[in-house]
C-alpha cells in the first residue's frame, strides 16, 4: 500500500509538497515513536481529520495510523463534509485545519463539541499567535491543542499532549 507523505525540508519541517513512497522513511523513527508513546496512553478509538488539503490530511492520517493501535483516521476535505461526518459517526478526536476552503472551521468545532463534549479538538493552522505560542493560539481558538502548518512531527506530539490525549 502506498503512503502519501510530504517531503521534509532541510529544516525538518513538513511541507505541502507531496511524494508517494512505500515507507515513512522521511519521518524520523524517533518522532514516530514519540507520537506513538503519547497516543497509546490515550483511549481514543476513531479520529476525524478535517483538512483543507487532501495530501496534508493523508499525511497526518499516515503518521497517526503508524503511531496508534487504532483504526486509520478518517480524512475529510472541507467544512461541509466534516459536519456530515460528525453527524453520522462518533469520533474521539477532531484534528482540523484552519482555514477550510468551503466554510468556517469554528462552525465544525462547535458541532463537534455539541455532539462529543468530552472529546479533544486540535487545530492546525498557518495562522498563530504573534509570539508563536501555540498554547495561547489554541485557547484563543477555543480548542485543546494547536500546531502550525508546516509542522515538525514533535509539534503534533505537543499538540496531542496539550489536548490531553495522553
Amino acid at each position: 500500500m502506498k503512503k502519501i507523505l510530504s517531503e521534509i525540508s532541510k529544516s525538518g519541517a513538513i511541507t505541502g509538497e507531496v511524494v508517494i513512497i512505500d515507507k515513512m522513511e522521511n519521518v524520523p523513527i524517533d518522532e514516530i515513536n514519540k507520537i506513538r508513546k503519547v497516543c497509546q496512553k490515550g483511549k481514543m478509538k476513531k479520529i476525524l481529520i478535517v483538512a483543507d488539503d487532501v495530501e496534508l490530511g493523508e499525511l497526518l492520517a499516515s503518521i497517526l495510523e503508524r503511531s496508534l493501535t487504532y483504526p486509520k483516521p478518517t480524512v475529510i476535505l472541507g467544512a461541509r463534509r466534516g459536519k456530515m461526518a460528525i453527524e453520522t459517526e462518533i469520533f474521539a478526536l477532531l484534528l482540523i485545519s484552519r482555514p477550510l476552503p468551503d466554510g468556517d472551521a469554528s462552525e465544525v468545532v462547535k458541532l463537534f463539541r455539541k455532539l462529543n463534549p468530552q472529546a479533544p479538538v486540535v487545530v492546525m493552522s498557518e495562522e498563530f499567535a504573534p509570539n508563536g505560542d501555540m498554547r495561547a493560539f489554541a485557547r484563543q481558538c477555543g480548542v485543546d491543542g494547536a500546531f502550525p502548518k508546516p509542522f515538525l512531527p514533535i509539534q503534533l506530539v505537543d499538540a496531542l499532549r496539550d489536548a490531553k490525549v495522553t
